[in-house]
């Protein structure tokens, strides 16, 4: 999670971290030290202050383990030692002192996200919110507000004659992901560089069809598979062809002098018997 992450996440909300006495200012930034930060535990391991409780004493005191995870820098009259966005600020405003996120700062004032302050308010944005009694601020120690990422410049292809030209691997790469569905190692890609794009699907017709002709062999095997399973399928259950071989044993093992026609029918009545049995137990 980001430092704007949680701002959209909790402004406007209550934010009671120890859920003792309300959302005062410090459970804000307790809060977001073990969202954001990563501290892991109750109050006084997330953010711990001092015997008085107050949040002036999370800088003062500094207490374990905030040392592990973030950097202590005291507020000087330098223009240039600013909090960034991402550092929490202290105040030693009254008895206990009052803290926030800051969202940015100029020399005048500072943009901070806070909470009880007027007492009893929710998390909100303040700008401009003044330096007077501002004693310092901490800085987490892992990047809580990411650069984000450039917009990549696009250059106008170069032409030669009525061919546009690859200018960079990206362009390449794209291309081979259109032909073959991913990338081309570097040594081919490299060799593209400055070369027709027309070219280059020229050359990869034969790779394209070859690759259609596999594809619809593939499609070929597999619809042979298909007609297998289903002739397959329409044979009679293994079980059957067992049965009715075990009975042919038996017909030819009869005495001659029997009645066939008897035989036969109880034969036919023991097929019956055990076809009824297998599709049972199939169903």
């Amino acid at each position: 999670m980001t430092v704007d992450d949680f701002v959209a996440k909790y402004n406007g909300q209550p934010v009671d971290f120890d859920r003792a006495y309300g959302n005062q200012c410090w459970d804000l930034v307790a809060q977001y030290s073990h969202e954001v930060v990563g501290l892991q535990g109750g109050a006084w391991e997330v953010m711990p202050t001092g015997a008085n409780g107050g949040a002036i004493e999370v800088f003062t005191i500094f207490k374990d383990p905030l040392g592990t995870y973030y950097t202590k820098i005291a507020n000087s009259p330098d223009p240039n030692n600013l909090p960034v966005k991402g550092d929490i600020v202290i105040w030693n405003w009254g008895t206990y002192g009052h803290i926030g996120l800051c969202l940015g700062a100029t020399q005048s004032s500072i943009t901070i996200f806070e909470q009880n302050s007027p007492v009893g308010s929710y998390a909100h944005i303040t700008a401009n919110k003044q330096w007077a009694g501002c004693v310092g601020w901490i800085r987490p120690k892992v990047n809580v507000a990411p650069t984000p990422l450039a917009v990549p410049v696009i250059t106008k292809p170069v032409t030669q004659g009525n061919n546009t030209m690859f200018n960079t691997l990206a362009e390449v790469s794209n291309a081979y992901i259109f032909l073959r569905g991913k990338a081309g190692t570097n040594e081919e890609m490299q060799a593209w560089i400055g070369k027709p794009i027309v070219s280059f699907f020229t050359v990869g017709l034969g790779e394209a069809n070859a690759y259609r002709a596999e594809r619809d062999n593939l499609r070929q095997q597999l619809v042979g598979v298909q007609q297998a399973l289903s002739n397959e399928l329409a044979r009679p259950p293994k079980e059957v062809v067992k049965e009715v071989q075990k009975l042919v044993e038996v017909i030819k093992e009869v005495p001659a002098p029997i009645d066939e026609k008897v035989v036969i029918g109880n034969m036919l009545n023991r097929v019956i018997i055990i076809l009824k049995n297998i599709f049972i137990k199939k169903g």
